[in-house]
């Protein structure tokens, strides 16, 4: 299969990924395209597939209430032979759809420089603006100059730098409420109340992406028994994740809220017996433009402390934060973390930008390795 001089495409077709029968040879796929990657993100890599592999009951349940579980859907470029030789992968940001990430688009080498990458985003980018989705948002490694000739031709620009960062193992920290030597902020758990700040925070720190928050489903939640399907399974993904997961706040003098830090554990919990949990606690971490260092490492000694070595299980804790926040970086990095990778954040506004047209002879970027 191979493309000629005016860039027209090979053959094929574009059509959804049938998940979770496809999960295998998506696994596959990706494994394949990836093998050049860094030893830090084969690690990560490694970890997303395994987890990725094990979602077959994750879709059963979606399919009995839907846009409950942010799982991954997406398109796929079938090649003659009917083989898998393409694929985007796409999942929801926040409640409602609204912002999406695209997960990974890769297409197999052999069947690459002949634009099905294009296609294969100008089918996710299409189905997600019939959704109603606002924004699409995704990362791309800085030495990925041809995927990132794709999304640029898309509309996407760039607008960070995204770092990741990785604690070796989460140990002992002050347990100190208080930055040391400081009454100015206090450290203590996330309270119910907490959640319109922090919503105003996040708006804050990421100002690419509007505030788009929704209830839960929408309007379109559905009435009597998928209703109480929802509620149940809504319960359910709750107690999860109040077992997996220790979430904190610091606050100034006057209570307003500075930062948020939470950190999903997964070691004896529902989700670590089925086998979908990743080998290491990820932590999420916001903080509000104008950050005090001191506020920022009493929070993160605090989450540290609270959230360490249990049964004499130690794992590594990950976390991504913005190159924009160097008060994170440098806060990060004092209480043990260890920067591995930088990433540019690439993001689309769908309501204003149109869909692509494809034209023979036009840019033909090869698909991306993210």
């Amino acid at each position: 299969m191979s493309a000629d001089r005016n860039g027209r495409i090979g053959a094929g077709e574009v059509r959804p990924l049938q998940l979770p029968r496809e999960l295998e040879a998506l696994v596959t796929l990706l494994r394949e395209v990836h093998t050049d990657a860094s030893a830090w993100r084969r690690q990560r890599l490694d970890d997303e597939l395994a987890l990725l592999s094990r979602l077959h009951l994750a879709y059963r349940l979606a399919r009995w209430v839907p846009r409950t579980l942010p799982l991954p859907t997406g398109w796929g470029w079938e090649d003659r032979q009917g083989r898998l030789a393409g694929v985007v992968l796409i999942r929801p940001l926040r409640p409602g759809g609204t912002v999406q990430l695209i997960d990974h688009l890769a297409v197999r080498p052999p069947a690459r420089q002949q634009g099905i990458g294009r296609r294969l985003l100008a089918a996710a980018l299409g189905a997600l603006r019939r959704q109603g989705a606002l924004v699409a948002t995704l990362e791309v490694e800085p030495g990925n100059v041809m995927a990132q000739r794709l999304y640029i031709a898309a509309g996407f620009r760039v607008v960070d730098e995204a770092i990741d960062l990785v604690h070796p193992a989460a140990g002992e920290q002050s347990r100190s409420s208080r930055a040391e030597g400081s009454t100015e902020f206090t450290v203590r758990g996330y309270r119910r109340a907490d959640f319109a700040p922090l919503q105003r925070l996040t708006d804050a720190a990421i100002p690419w992406i509007p505030g788009t928050t929704t209830t839960f489903n929408g309007s379109v939640v559905a009435r009597g028994l998928q209703a109480a399907r929802t509620a149940t399974i809504r319960r359910l993904v709750d107690l999860i994740r109040a077992q997996e997961r220790r979430s904190y706040v610091v606050t100034g003098v006057a209570g307003d809220l500075l930062a948020f830090a939470e950190i999903t554990q997964a070691i004896r919990t529902p989700a670590a017996l089925l086998g979908l949990a990743p080998r290491y606690h990820r932590l999420r971490l916001i903080g509000a433009p104008d950050l005090p260092a001191t506020a920022a490492t009493a929070l993160l000694s605090v989450a540290l402390a609270n959230s360490g070595p249990r049964s004499g299980r130690p794992r590594p804790t990950l976390t991504t934060v913005s190159a924009r926040h160097p008060t994170l970086v440098r806060a990060l990095e004092q209480v043990g973390f260890i920067p591995r990778e930088k990433r540019h954040r690439l993001v689309l506004d769908l309501a204003a930008q149109q869909p692509e047209i494809v034209t023979p002879g036009s840019l033909r970027p090869a698909a991306s390795r993210r």
